[in-house]
Order: C-alpha cells, then sequence, then structure tokens
C-alpha cells in the first residue's frame, strides 16, 4: 500500500480578531463553541469548496441556526496547504435579507 494518498486536514488558526468577535458573540451564544467546532471541521478538511467572496482572498461559511446557537457568518482564508485562519465572524441578524457574497 505505497503511495500518498491519504487524508490531510489543514490547521486552522484564528485571528485576535476573531476570537475578540466570538467573545462578543458568546453571551448571547451558549452552543457558540460547538459551533465553532463544526466551522473548524469544515474548514480544515474542504476549505476550497466553500464559496471565494468576488475580489477577496476571503472565503466564507455559514452556519444554520439552532436553539441558543444563532446564525453565523464567518470569513477565512487558505493560507496555504498547511493552514487556514478564521479571520471574522458575526452574527447573522436578519435572514431574510442575507446577501451573497460568493463568486
Amino acid at each position: 500500500m505505497g503511495g500518498s494518498n491519504f487524508f490531510r486536514a489543514r490547521t486552522v488558526r484564528r485571528t485576535q480578531l476573531f476570537d475578540d468577535r466570538a467573545a462578543q458573540i458568546q453571551p448571547d451564544a451558549a452552543r457558540l463553541d460547538e459551533q465553532l467546532r463544526g466551522v473548524e471541521w469544515a474548514v480544515a478538511t474542504n476549505p476550497e469548496e466553500l464559496p471565494l467572496i468576488q475580489g477577496t482572498s476571503l472565503r466564507l461559511i455559514k452556519t444554520e441556526p439552532f436553539p441558543n446557537a444563532p446564525p453565523l457568518r464567518i470569513f477565512f482564508t487558505i493560507d496555504d496547504a498547511h493552514y487556514c485562519t478564521l479571520q471574522y465572524v458575526e452574527r447573522v441578524e436578519d435572514l431574510a435579507a442575507e446577501e451573497d457574497f460568493s463568486e
């Protein structure tokens, strides 16, 4: 079984701005840690499949609302073959007016 066809996830890092914004959201989102673990898994395992925001190097992932977990919009970058960085997180206040940032 030679060869290098094995799965390798990227390491997901967070900027200080991301952590600061997440801390602001946390008091109103009891399950924020669970949401962010799911986001990190998606970003680590398949970041190229998430939409690229036109004219930028940012990509976008959104979470669905569920009890004690508001809908979130998370912007991240693919840094290289080994790393992605969560850049910014915000709460989606109006799902009906949600914009499509992707190409």
